[in-house]
């Protein structure tokens, strides 16, 4: 990917563009394949946009084991919004779960749900 070698900020609006496309696109290879090669990008260029990215990313990455690894980049580069460590908390991935707890304060509350 061309990319890892030549990232600049603000080159995350065109993979927000090809993210858009792959989620209207509907086809979940596809998609899942992005959001893959969209994880390297972020490991290699954890920048405030590009984190940014990844969370609208993890919303609709269908695979469980992947949202794990996105929940991952996030905790490790201390990105984690409520909204997303809630989400994460619901999901059918029980490390997910687990992860997402740790994290989860008193303020959050699943009570409810």
């Amino acid at each position: 990917m061309l990319l890892m070698k030549t990232f600049r900020p603000g080159d995350e609006e065109v993979l927000r563009t090809a993210l858009q496309e792959a989620i209207l696109q509907g086809e979940e290879h596809s998609l899942h394949d992005f959001v893959r090669k969209l994880q390297w990008l972020v490991e290699a260029w954890p920048e405030r946009g590009m984190l940014e990215l990844l969370t609208e990313a993890f919303h609709h990455q269908p695979c469980s084991f992947c949202r794990e690894m996105l929940f991952t980049i996030h905790a490790e580069h201390s990105d984690l919004s409520s909204e997303l460590i809630l989400e994460a908390s619901l999901d059918r991935n029980m490390e997910l779960r687990g992860a997402a707890e740790v994290h989860l304060g008193p303020a959050t509350s699943l009570d409810g749900i």
